[in-house]
């Protein structure tokens, strides 16, 4: 594999990392949504306006340079989403089992425990004074995802909401 084959691939993979990493690290998604993401999309659109024109010129540096850009920027955008997405669809899993389990327990003993036996990261569970429970989770751009025993049901709390 040549230097510059091996060079893009640490780009994209470095891509790809950040765009998973970033929903979940405050200080990032911050950045990225208060001051980023404008000049994202601006960097986006006129990749894709002039990628028509430098492949009518055949103009093939311009070609891999806007083709490379608008890949890249593509790739983070859909990298948020998509960890994003697993970590709801995965985190929501487990908190299913878990309310089972409480729920069980409930049952056996006539009252919700304190505390988890088994701790879930990621997963906050709040015991309300009026026999219920409260399970949350954060899903990624200030979006938190919120289990409510007393109407069970899941509601979803957040910026992008």
């Amino acid at each position: 594999m040549s230097k510059s084959k091996i060079r893009y691939l640490v780009l994209i993979l470095s891509v790809f990392l950040m765009g998973i990493i970033v929903p979940f690290v405050p200080a990032l998604h911050m950045v990225e949504i208060f001051i980023l993401s404008i000049p994202i999309l601006i960097c986006l659109s006129m990749c894709l306006l002039l990628l028509p024109v430098a492949l009518i010129s055949k103009n093939k540096k311009g070609i891999k340079i806007l083709g490379l850009s608008t890949s890249l920027i593509i790739l983070f955008i859909s990298s948020q989403l998509l960890s994003s997405y697993t970590v709801e669809k995965y985190q929501k899993y487990r908190c299913n089992k878990l309310i089972n389990e409480l729920e069980t327990f409930k049952n056996t003993n006539n009252y919700y425990p304190e505390h988890l036996r088994k701790p879930i990261k990621g997963v906050k569970y709040s015991l309300l004074e009026k026999d219920g429970y409260e399970l949350s989770f954060e899903c990624g751009f200030f979006v938190t995802e919120i289990f409510y025993s007393k109407q069970g049901k899941w509601e979803r709390h957040g910026f992008l909401n």
